[in-house]
């Protein structure tokens, strides 16, 4: 008999905790994907039966989609001060989206006082992570010299790396580099170069 590999006792106690919690993890995944499937076709109360469970027990994506729920008032009365506390709890735990999301209610004194720094730093965050819109409202930020300083090569920057598709984002790329001298683009293409999202 041809043993591929010995398992000792005393890890076997190891390999068992391991295939329970990815058991766990899976279980966890298929409530949040059953909850994103309702969630999709209208049945806010079965997202929520599938979602809230998740999100008070810590999982970042569930707590993420509950703050959108009350951001929209799909199956809770709209509420943008719950909004931010689910958005908040999900951007704390890494979630991107979250941070976008938290951002975005800065950006525009939804659930909280309006504040350009602290959209500003949460759009960092998430855009630091690779998240598309949070790499453009950054930009803007810098665009605009709101909650950060003025700064067209960083607002360059951003959107280079959000590689712009979008008929809005080209004309922004457009409207920043008029702004720029050659130098300050090679500089700005050189940064987007070497940018590699966080994990």
């Amino acid at each position: 008999m041809v043993q591929l590999f010995t398992i000792r006792a005393n890890t076997l106690p190891s390999i068992l905790t391991i295939v329970f919690i990815s058991a766990l993890a899976t279980l966890a995944s298929a409530d949040y994907d059953a909850g994103l499937v309702a969630y999709k076709r209208g049945d806010y109360a079965a997202a929520t039966r599938e979602w809230l469970p998740l999100a008070e027990k810590g999982n970042a994506k569930a707590q993420n989609a509950i703050g959108l729920m009350y951001a929209e008032g799909k199956g809770f009365p709209q509420g943008y001060i719950e909004a931010v506390k689910w958005y908040r709890k999900s951007a704390e735990g890494g979630y991107p989206s979250a941070m976008h999301n938290l951002g975005f209610m800065y950006a525009n004194g939804e659930g909280l006082t309006q504040d350009f720094g602290e959209a500003a730093k949460w759009y960092r965050m998430a855009a630091e992570r690779g998240h598309h819109a949070a790499q453009h409202k950054l930009s803007q930020l810098y665009a605009e010299g709101k909650g950060v300083s003025q700064d067209y090569i960083q607002a360059y920057t951003w959107l280079l790396i959000t590689n712009c598709k979008q008929t809005e984002e080209l004309k922004l790329l457009q409207s920043i580099a008029s702004r720029l001298n050659a130098e300050q683009i090679a500089a700005a293409k050189k940064n987007a170069s070497e940018w590699k999202p966080k994990k």
